[in-house]
C-alpha cells in the first residue's frame, strides 16, 4: 500500500489528469470488488497494462497512469471507506484539470511565451520532459488546442517510431514532449531549451536530461 501511495503522490505532482485517471480506475475496481463476497484477506497489487520498459525505474515512471492496484479486504467497511474517499479525490482532480484551474499548465505557457519573447523567435523549439504518459497526452492535447505543433517520444514506441518523431520535431514540430524512457539514445541537441514539467525523484535522471543539451552550452530551463 505504501508503494501504491508513493506512485499516487508522484502522479499528483505531475498533473491532475494523471492522478484523475489512476484514481478513477482504482475507484471502478473497488466498486466492482465491493459487490463480490470476500471470505479471506488478500492483498494483491496487479499492474494491468503493458509495462513498456525493462528497467525498473522506467517501469515506475511510465506504468503509473496505467497501473491499477486491486486490494481485497476482509471487511466491506474498509472498501466502503476508501470508495468514499476516492470519490471525493476524483471530483477534486477533475475540477483541478478543468479550464484555467490547472496552475501548473498555465505556468508552462508563461515560460513558453517568456522564452519566445526573450529570444525574439516565435518558432523557438522546446523539449518538455515528463515522467508519465498520461501527463504527456494531457500536455499534447492542450498544446495542440492552442496551436502548437508537437511530437511525442515515450518508451512505448519502437526505435523506428522514435526516430520518426525526432525527425518530425527537428523539421516541423515546435515542441517535443518526451518521457525519460523515451528520450534515451536520441540526439536532441538541435533544440535549445529544455523544460522539466516533472522533476524525477532520482537526481541521476535529471542529469541525463540535462546531458542531452549541455554539450552545446545552450539555454536550458
Amino acid at each position: 500500500m505504501m508503494f501504491l501511495l508513493l506512485i499516487y503522490q508522484r502522479m499528483a505532482s505531475s498533473s491532475s489528469r494523471s492522478i484523475y485517471t489512476a484514481l478513477s480506475k482504482r475507484l471502478n475496481i473497488l466498486e466492482d470488488t465491493h459487490t463480490e463476497s470476500c471470505e479471506t484477506l488478500q492483498t494483491n497489487i496487479e499492474f494491468i497494462d503493458d509495462i513498456e520498459e525493462h528497467n525498473p525505474e522506467h517501469q515506475l515512471a511510465e506504468l503509473s497512469q496505467s497501473a491499477v492496484c486491486k486490494t481485497v479486504f476482509r471487511e466491506n467497511s474498509a472498501i466502503e471507506l476508501e470508495i468514499s474517499m476516492l470519490r471525493n479525490c476524483v471530483s477534486l482532480a477533475k475540477r483541478a484539470m478543468t479550464g484555467r484551474n490547472d496552475a501548473k499548465f498555465r505556468k508552462l505557457l508563461d515560460i513558453l511565451d517568456e522564452f519566445k519573447i526573450r529570444e525574439n523567435e516565435p518558432t523557438l523549439k522546446f523539449i518538455i520532459f515528463t515522467e508519465f504518459v498520461e501527463t504527456q497526452n494531457y500536455l499534447n492535447e492542450n498544446l495542440q488546442n492552442l496551436g502548437y505543433t508537437t511530437a511525442l517520444i515515450n518508451g512505448g514506441l519502437s526505435l523506428e517510431e522514435k526516430t520518426k518523431e525526432k525527425l518530425n520535431f527537428q523539421n516541423s514540430a515546435q515542441i517535443l514532449i518526451s518521457t525519460d524512457a523515451g528520450g534515451e539514445g536520441i540526439n536532441l541537441q538541435f533544440c535549445r531549451i529544455m523544460i522539466n514539467y516533472d522533476l524525477p525523484w532520482n537526481p541521476m535522471r535529471l542529469e541525463q536530461r540535462i546531458a542531452e543539451l549541455i554539450v552545446l552550452g545552450r539555454i536550458m530551463m
